[in-house]
C-alpha cells in the first residue's frame, strides 16, 4: 500500500538542508552590502572634513576632528572655544555616528594629545586650510577589509586610496 505522506524523519532532514544552506547565503549577502556601509562612512566622513577644513579657513580658526577609538562616534569643533572674544562669531560644531557597525580604529601616531578628555584629536585643520599632521583615519569593520582616508600636511588634501594600493608610510 502506497503512502500517503512524509515521514517525520524526511521532513527533518528537510528542514536541516534548508538551514544550513540559508546559514551559507546570510554571509554572502552581508558581504554585499557592509561594503557600501564602509564606503558610506568613509564619504560621511570625507565631507566633513572638507566641511571643517573649508569654515577653518572662512572662519580663520583652526578646527579638530576628534574620534573615541573602537567607536564610531566623531566630533568636530574650533579649537580657539574658550579663547575667543566675546564678540567673535561663534564656531562649527558637529557630531555624528558612523553607520552600524563601522568603528574608527587608531594605530601608532593616530592621535594628538587632547585637553578633551575622551576624545583624542585626529585631524586638526589650521586657518590656512593646511593640516598640522599628515594623518591616517581607518575605518573597520569586523569580518571585512577596512578602508582608510589620507589627509595631508601641506596642503590638507583628503584621499581615499584604493583598498588594494599599497600603503604609504605614516608620521
Amino acid at each position: 500500500m502506497p503512502r500517503s505522506g512524509y515521514t517525520l524523519l524526511e521532513l527533518c532532514v528537510v528542514m536541516a538542508i534548508i538551514v544550513v544552506l540559508a546559514a551559507m547565503t546570510v554571509p554572502l549577502y552581508d558581504a554585499l552590502v557592509n561594503p557600501n556601509k564602509l564606503e558610506s562612512a568613509r564619504d560621511l566622513v570625507r565631507g566633513n572634513l572638507a566641511e571643517m577644513r573649508g569654515r577653518a579657513m572662512t572662519e580663520s580658526r583652526a578646527y579638530r576632528f576628534q574620534v573615541l577609538e573602537n567607536t564610531g562616534e566623531f566630533k568636530i569643533d574650533p579649537i580657539d572655544t574658550i579663547t575667543q572674544a566675546d564678540n567673535a562669531t561663534p564656531g562649527w560644531f558637529h557630531k555624528d555616528t558612523l553607520p552600524e557597525p563601522i568603528v574608527f580604529t587608531l594605530g601608532p601616531g593616530g592621535a594628538n594629545p587632547s585637553s578633551g578628555g575622551d576624545w583624542p584629536s585626529v585631524v586638526i585643520y589650521l586657518p590656512d586650510g593646511s593640516a598640522q599632521d599628515s594623518k591616517t583615519i581607518r575605518f573597520n569593520m569586523d569580518g571585512q577589509r577596512s578602508l582608510i582616508l589620507r589627509i595631508r600636511e601641506l596642503t590638507g588634501a583628503v584621499s581615499a586610496p584604493d583598498p588594494g594600493a599599497p600603503e604609504e608610510d605614516e608620521r
